[in-house]
């Protein structure tokens, strides 16, 4: 898969970055709530009475506006106009972040992937037939226990090394599988 595509993928499955878009939406939601609380709210009432006023069958109507009447609530709008550049920069954040982890798996990926392909295809099995044919030229005394140890020494650890390789190959696959937030490869 290409680098590009890896990152549409990793940009629409990150539940992080998703969060940090809603953060973003929370914010600009909550800057048009302030702004809206900010106009104040006018009342208008109509009352009727027939008995209980000091006038028989009483009509009134009233108006009602909060006081300050002007500048109002202009410290929560500074407040959530503050949080929404903040959540432009955590989201901004998120997103390199993302990047930068997506490049660093996916160049660790591609170099132990070089690594791994470098090697012979027929070199296990060719060295797995080297290993019994030393088991056997042993049986047969041909060749010494010391000699047997350092063979057996060898092949011990270049096989450890050759699974710490398919290991690490798988590791990283596996890491780019999770900064993309998709089982890309299932290998």
């Amino acid at each position: 898969m290409y680098k590009r595509q890896l990152l549409d993928s990793a940009t629409a499955n990150r539940y992080d970055l998703k969060a940090a878009h809603s953060a973003l939406e929370y914010s600009n939601l909550n800057l048009k709530l302030q702004k809206a609380m900010a106009i104040p709210d006018v009342n208008l009432s109509l009352t009727y009475d027939k008995q209980g006023s000091f006038v028989r069958n009483y009509s009134g109507l009233g108006i009602s506006i909060p006081i300050p009447l002007f500048n109002r609530n202009q410290g929560n709008i500074k407040q959530a106009k503050i949080a929404i550049e903040s959540s432009k920069v955590g989201l901004q954040q998120q997103q390199d972040q993302i990047e930068s982890d997506l490049d660093n798996a996916y160049q660790g990926a591609l170099r132990l992937e070089v690594l791994y392909n470098s090697f012979d295809p027929k070199f296990k099995a060719d060295f797995n037939h080297l290993i019994e044919e030393v088991s056997k030229n042993y049986e047969k005394r041909n060749i010494s226990l010391l000699e047997f140890l350092d063979f057996y020494d060898s092949y011990k650890t270049n096989t450890i090394q050759l699974n710490n390789l398919q290991l690490n190959r798988i590791n990283s696959l596996e890491q780019l599988n999770f900064v993309t937030g998709t089982p890309i490869f299932n290998k």
